[in-house]
């Protein structure tokens, strides 16, 4: 892969060409058949309290959780009191919320059927709809750009988004054959960092380190104001 100052850099392109050369997340029919496997983790997560950790949101904060499955984040965050307006592109993983968010009887929160490419105006969501938008591992969209975008419009007050580190939660497995990309290809946090700072949007970086079957998994945790 050849390098070059990352001021002579589109790393809105560069994330176009990168996101292309891998095998994509799945549609919204392949994450509505794993919503049975996510729907039994009813605990909080050690990523996910790592996660809210960094978060801290203010008690009175209205969040957006975009990409939300079946609640990791959502939930927590509407037991601790907080308004969660929950949104996604699988209308299982929203049903799974639902069921979940009725028998704990949290009124407080709210879904919507949503994919990244629709127009999110026409939607519903308006400009500053949440004081904090948040999209937990759920960035791999074919235009970065836009997706940022869309969710810095959302927030009155600030965006946090995880993305894949070179640790990233597939590290250990054969190599796709689908998947293209160069061996030193950079990874998902490093597009996000530069296209954000490119947009003017200086993020805070911080790493959420966790461990599965013994081995590290570690996620880039970006967050901005607005």
């Amino acid at each position: 892969m050849t390098v070059r100052a990352s001021h002579l850099i589109d790393w809105r392109q560069a994330w176009a060409e990168h996101n292309q050369r891998r095998p994509g997340p799945g549609n919204a029919e392949f994450w509505d058949g794993r919503a049975k496997d996510f729907e039994k983790r009813h605990d909080v997560s050690e990523y996910a309290a790592l996660f809210l950790e960094l978060l801290a949101p203010a008690p009175n904060d209205r969040i957006m959780d975009v990409g939300c499955g079946t609640g990791a984040l959502a939930l927590p965050l509407a037991r601790a009191g907080h308004e969660v307006f929950a949104v996604d592109f699988s209308a299982s993983m929203l049903a799974s919320l639902e069921a979940r968010r009725d028998v704990e009887g949290l009124e407080n929160l709210s879904t919507h059927l949503l994919d990244w490419n629709e127009d999110w105006d026409a939607a519903g969501i308006e400009p500053g709809s949440a004081d904090i938008v948040i999209a937990s591992r759920s960035t791999m969209v074919a235009d970065l750009h836009e997706a940022f975008s869309k969710l810095s419009a959302a927030a009155r007050k600030r965006v946090a988004v995880t993305m894949a580190t070179e640790f990233g939660p597939k590290a250990h497995l054969p190599r796709d054959p689908l998947d293209r990309r160069e061996p030193d290809e950079p990874a998902d946090y490093i597009f996000g960092v530069n296209l954000l700072i490119q947009m003017g949007l200086y993020p805070r970086l911080a790493y959420i380190d966790t461990r599965r079957e013994g081995r590290l998994v570690r996620w880039a945790y970006l967050s901005w104001n607005v």
